[in-house]
């Protein structure tokens, strides 16, 4: 995973991530900016416990992002997202039909996950490079 640390115009510090991880970079620039130390430090935790088998799953519900860990990876999603994909579900329950296939093709699984990932509101990486990042940006700010 490449990624670069900056500080803006106002000081602030900034994560740039490649484009297939942009959504953590936005978790970070949002969330875990440089007033949120004690909850990097708990994440931090929480994935040493992972990789050394005494955790199964994680998870962090924040303002805008839910960070979920299991042992091998790291997923990051927009709380938007989880609530479209939830209302998504809930109207499958009552039972909607499509009736047109070309809107059923459009709007697959695999779509929504491109466009999702492309907007930088959903990304995954393995856990030992969400680490490495987080063990990163941690050090960062505490310069």
């Amino acid at each position: 995973m490449e990624y670069s640390f900056s500080r803006n115009d106002l000081g602030r510090p900034v994560a740039q991530l490649n484009m297939e991880a942009e959504a953590f970079s936005h978790w970070l620039n949002i969330e875990m900016s440089s007033g949120n130390t004690a909850d990097l430090h708990k994440i931090a935790v929480a994935v040493a416990q992972l990789l050394a088998g005494q955790l199964w799953q994680f998870e962090f519900e924040g303002r805008e992002f839910h960070l979920q860990l299991n042992r091998q990876q790291a997923n990051i999603s927009a709380n938007t997202v989880l609530q479209q994909r939830l209302e998504s579900e809930q109207q499958d329950d009552f039972g909607l039909e499509y009736q047109d296939d070309d809107y059923e093709d459009e709007y697959s699984d695999e779509y929504q996950e491109l466009t999702e990932t492309e907007s930088g509101l959903v990304s995954s990486c393995g856990l030992e490079d969400f680490q490495q990042l987080l063990m990163a940006w941690i050090s960062y700010l505490e310069v």
